[in-house]
């Protein structure tokens, strides 16, 4: 990650996060140890496993954000109103996996496109942003959904989310495990009041009435399905 990010032609000040020692017990934990670390004014959130595939990517991130100062933009991303199948919903232009598949079977898009919610491999925002939207360090307390969080709280303040097209290569897919849907379970109670759906790139979830019991109930189900 560090060499691609090297070849993108910018003066990049890194600040690389190790938890080989787990001082951080959780990913949002982490990211928000690095934000506050950070100097600069744009920051991009990415994981360790990720070479660009381009030599542009990291100046069109940069060229969008200094016009565009109130988003938050990602390299995938799912609508409002995707439905539950939603691998087959995803936006983006990346490749992911060791075969280099595409993560999206959607067309690839030439413009940015405003989202509901992004994946957390990549996402970029004006560090003035974070001063009113933040990692949310207790409900998002493992690995996941602390992107997708960011999201909701930035709708709510009118910070647009958008994925950007960029090509780029994750060497990993991503794991979905029982912590990501108890975890969704928890997003979905701080943000009843205001969505009655969340989607976000590896499922959904409904946040009140009677559906909302029987996913609840399906959920419990699918957890335990994967801890066997």
């Amino acid at each position: 990650m560090v060499k691609s990010c090297e070849n993108q032609g910018l003066d990049i000040d890194f600040v690389l996060l190790d938890n080989r020692e787990k001082q951080y017990s959780s990913a949002a934990a982490a990211l928000k140890a690095g934000a506050e670390k950070a100097t600069g004014e744009i920051l991009v959130f990415l994981h360790q496993d990720i070479e660009f595939l381009e030599n542009h990517t990291l100046k069109d991130i940069c060229a969008y954000l200094k016009t565009h100062k109130s988003a938050v933009i990602g390299a995938a991303g799912v609508l409002k109103n995707a439905g539950f199948a939603n691998n087959k919903k995803v936006i983006s232009n990346i490749v992911h996996g060791s075969t280099k598949e595409r993560a999206s079977s959607r067309k690839y898009i030439d413009n940015p496109i405003e989202v509901f919610t992004l994946d957390e491999c990549l996402f970029a925002t004006h560090k003035r942003v974070l001063e009113k939207i933040c990692f949310d360090t207790v409900l998002c307390d493992g690995w996941h959904l602390y992107g997708a969080d960011l999201c909701l709280q930035a709708h709510l303040q009118g910070i647009q989310v958008m994925v950007y097209p960029m090509y780029f290569w994750h060497k990993s897919e991503g794991k979905v495990d029982p912590s990501y849907f108890e975890c969704l379970q928890r997003l979905s109670q701080k943000y009843k009041a205001s969505y009655k759906v969340i989607n976000t790139c590896c499922a959904s979830v409904v946040t009140r009435g009677k559906i909302y019991a029987w996913l609840l109930k399906l959920s419990e189900r699918l957890k335990n399905i994967l801890r066997s």
